[in-house]
């Protein structure tokens, strides 16, 4: 079922693996200004739908993932470390409502530059569209918007 990458262990619903994805990235340093509109745009996602992938490793990440959850969203989250122990509210309810796909790749306690950026790479291979918002030249995510950029034109959004 998982091609192209080990899944150490995983939680939720495994049908969301198969369903059309959006993978969503944002800069660690997303303004409280930023972080609204991408709720505000999440919310509208939500509603129509999308099943977002990503890592949702940053503020403005985990604004969208929970804001999509709490509208009715649904989500695959891959993480580049092992499956937190404790969960939000909002992530249980998720997972309950089947809702929610938690996979885990690598099994540690945190993520390091490597894990995060193997969990980076999966979301985006495994997403129809993927959107960059709230990332500059000097971000950290911005060499992989440029490699992914190059490579899947049509189906790279950089929201700005």
């Amino acid at each position: 079922m998982f091609e192209n990458f080990p899944v150490r262990e995983y939680l939720g619903n495994l049908n969301l693996w198969n369903v059309s994805k959006m993978a969503f990235f944002a800069s660690r340093n997303s303004s409280e200004m930023e972080k609204e509109k991408i709720r505000c745009w999440g919310r509208n996602q939500a509603k129509n739908g999308v099943c977002f992938i990503g890592t949702f490793h940053s503020d403005a990440e985990k604004a969208l993932l929970h804001t999509a959850l709490k509208n009715g969203g649904s989500a695959v989250w891959i993480l580049g470390k092992s499956i937190p122990v404790e969960l939000s509210h909002v992530e249980g309810k998720a997972l309950d409502e089947d809702r929610l796909l938690i996979l885990s790749c690598h099994q540690r306690l945190h993520y390091s530059t490597a894990t995060s950026r193997f969990a980076n790479h999966i979301s985006a291979l495994h997403a129809d569209t993927v959107v960059f918002a709230s990332i500059s030249r000097e971000s950290l995510l911005y060499p992989f918007y440029r490699l992914l950029h190059g490579r899947r034109t049509s189906e790279i959004i950089r929201v700005k």
